[in-house]
Order: structure tokens, then C-alpha cells, then sequence
């Protein structure tokens, strides 16, 4: 019996002793933080961390996370907080139920967790940097902040890279921030700038460089027209077949048979589109000079609506607009018309082969003026 009633002694005054041990040394630190005796207090929970590392670590995140100690340092007070959760996770519920009297449970360490989250956003907000913004948010990735710093870190880059406005620059950021909203505009401003850059000299050496090594790029027609601008500088048939020779993939080769098309049968006659045809047995668009062909096949009159002149087919059909002041009837492929004292000549189609601009056309069938 005795020894039953002294075994039951000595377990209540070693739960009596323990709970002494754990309260005492930890509600002394607490005691010394609320009177902001940090040194103290630092030094009570730095030797706590194996014993009560919950309690401990939070208590050096709030001793950290306050300015006006010489321990401030927001980085590690989120450092003690996320190991004083982790801590708080694993500690039994007898642990637990003791950290309350110290008033540490869940929500004080979310609270902690929070007033760093905010603390930390407003340093970052008042350095106003790229590389303010990063550690933001890689540091408190768990913040609610975290959306509003990648937002306002990605617009300080793409402001930076466009300042610099080169493709390097662009894609730089592209690397950095793929996921960033103006991605698509810094991408599409990068190609913009791959061929500003690689085609900066003009010549047409460039442009076909910056073709083959870019053959993807949006860019690519707009470097073949200045190929094609370059390369026909005077307009002349044999300009136009020099750079169909040449670069037989540009786009703007059925441009440059149209126009070579155009220059040999400017009066849309029976002969010029036949003798076209023998010189350039290859042009590639033989289907659409049937309508031509016809057109230059017909008989058309001068014909007069009100005070103005124009051309009817023999069928009576208007085939030219009366326009003109004066006309006279078809020689070969074209016809003298007149505006004014201005005078020109027009082919069947209605299209100026001699512009009316002139005092005298000389000879319609050459087309020569003065």
C-alpha cells in the first residue's frame, strides 16, 4: 500500500516537474519579448530549439520580423516561422496543448506568417526593382502577393527590354518571364528586331541572308519585297526577268511576270500578246490573257453619251466608259483620246497606254508624244 501511494508521489511531481521545466523557461522568454527585452528573450529560445522547437522558432520569427531590435531581419523571420509550422505539425497534442498557455497554436503562426508576408511586400513595393519583386517571390511563395509582384516584376522587365528595343533584349526576357502577359508582344517585338538588325545595311545581300536563316519569320515577305524593290529599281523587262532568273521563290515573282506582261503588251493588241507569248513561252499565267486576247480581237466605235465620248462593241455593248472629250476610232491597239487640251492613248480595255498629259501624240501605234 505504501509503496503504491509513494510510486503515485513521484509520477505527480514528475508531471509537475516537467510541465515546470517546459513552462518556465519558455513563458520567460515570452515574458522578456512582451517587455521587448529581445536579448534575452533571444537567448532563452535559442537554447529552447531542440527541446520546444514550435514555440522556440516562433518566438525568434517575431523577434526578427520586428524593426526595432537589431535582430530585424524579415528573411529570416520567415525562415524561423516556416520551422516553427513544420515544428507545430509534427509536436504531439501534449505538446501542443502546452504551447497554448505560451499562446502559440496554428493561428498565431499564421498570423506570424502573414504580417512577414505584408512587411516583406511593402520593402519590396518601396525598392519598386526587378530584382526587389524576384526575391518577393521567391522567398514568399506562398504569399496572396505573389500574383500582384510576378505582375508588376514582369512589367519592369518588358519595359526594360523595351527600352533597349533589341532582340537580344526580348529575348532575354522571353527566358526569364515565358509566362509573363506580354510575351506574345515581346515576341513579336523580338522579330521585329531579328530583322531590323540582321538587314540594317539595306543591300539585298542582307535580305536574302536574313531569308534563309529565318525562314520562319513573319518577316520573311517583307524582306523578299525589298529584295524585289532593290532588284528592279528602273521597271524594265529585262530587270524584271533578271530577278525571276534569280530568285525564282520570290513571292513577288508572279508580280514581276505580270508587269514584264504589261510593259510588252501595254496597247493590248493581237500581235504584242502573240509575240509575247513566243518570247516567253514560260510565263506561267497563259489562262488570263484569254480575256485579253478577246478583248484585243474586237471591233470597237466610237460612240457619244450627252457631251462625252466613249467605245461600244459592234453588238452595240458599252465597252469603254464615255469619259472623254474626244476620241478617234482603233489604230492597231490603241486610240488618240482627249481631255481638255490634254491628249493620250488608251488600249481596248479602257487602260492608258499614253497618259492624257501630253500636247500631241505623234504616232498611236508607238506611242510616241510630245
Amino acid at each position: 500500500m505504501r509503496r503504491s501511494i509513494l510510486r503515485a508521489a513521484l509520477l505527480v511531481v514528475h508531471v509537475v516537474f516537467s510541465s515546470l521545466s517546459f513552462a518556465g523557461p519558455l513563458e520567460k522568454a515570452f515574458e522578456a519579448l512582451e517587455v521587448h527585452n529581445y536579448f534575452l528573450a533571444r537567448e532563452i529560445f535559442l537554447k529552447q530549439v531542440k527541446k520546444h522547437p514550435a514555440g522556440a522558432w516562433y518566438g525568434l520569427s517575431v523577434i526578427s520580423g520586428r524593426d526595432n531590435n537589431p535582430f530585424y531581419r524579415l528573411d529570416s523571420a520567415y525562415a524561423y516561422i516556416q520551422r516553427a509550422d513544420v515544428a507545430y505539425t509534427a509536436a504531439p497534442d501534449k505538446e501542443r496543448q502546452a504551447l497554448k498557455k505560451v499562446n502559440v497554436d496554428h493561428a498565431a503562426l499564421v498570423a506570424q506568417r502573414e504580417l512577414l508576408h505584408d512587411r516583406a511586400w511593402e520593402l519590396a513595393k518601396g525598392q519598386h526593382t526587378i530584382a526587389a519583386y524576384d526575391k518577393y517571390i521567391r522567398t514568399y511563395e506562398t504569399s496572396a502577393r505573389v500574383a500582384d509582384a510576378t505582375l508588376v516584376r514582369d512589367h519592369l522587365a518588358f519595359q526594360e527590354a523595351r527600352t533597349a528595343n533589341t532582340a537580344a533584349a526580348y529575348r532575354a526576357f522571353l527566358d526569364r518571364y515565358p509566362n509573363a502577359r506580354q510575351a506574345y508582344e515581346a515576341r513579336t517585338r523580338m522579330q521585329e528586331a531579328v530583322y531590323r538588325e540582321a538587314t540594317a545595311d539595306g543591300t539585298i545581300a542582307a535580305y536574302l541572308a536574313f531569308i534563309r536563316e529565318h525562314e520562319e519569320s513573319p518577316y520573311v515577305e517583307q524582306a523578299e519585297d525589298e529584295v524585289f524593290k532593290a532588284s528592279t529599281p528602273l521597271r524594265t523587262i529585262q530587270q524584271y526577268k533578271a530577278f525571276i532568273d534569280a530568285h525564282p521563290k520570290n513571292h513577288r515573282v508572279p508580280d514581276a511576270w505580270r508587269s514584264i506582261y504589261e510593259i510588252s503588251t501595254r496597247d493590248l493588241s493581237v500581235g504584242s500578246i502573240t509575240a509575247f507569248l513566243q518570247a516567253y513561252p514560260d510565263y506561267p499565267f497563259v489562262e488570263e490573257l484569254v480575256d485579253d486576247y478577246k478583248t484585243a480581237s474586237l471591233r470597237l466605235l466610237p460612240f457619244r453619251h450627252g457631251d462625252r465620248w466613249g467605245f461600244i462593241d459592234e453588238d452595240g455593248n458599252e465597252r469603254i466608259k464615255a469619259e472623254y472629250d474626244w476620241v478617234e476610232p482603233f489604230e492597231g491597239g490603241q486610240a488618240l483620246v482627249g481631255r481638255g487640251d490634254r491628249v493620250g492613248t488608251i488600249n481596248r480595255s479602257g487602260r492608258a497606254v499614253v497618259p492624257i498629259e501630253y500636247d500631241e501624240v505623234l504616232d498611236p501605234v508607238e506611242g510616241t508624244s510630245t
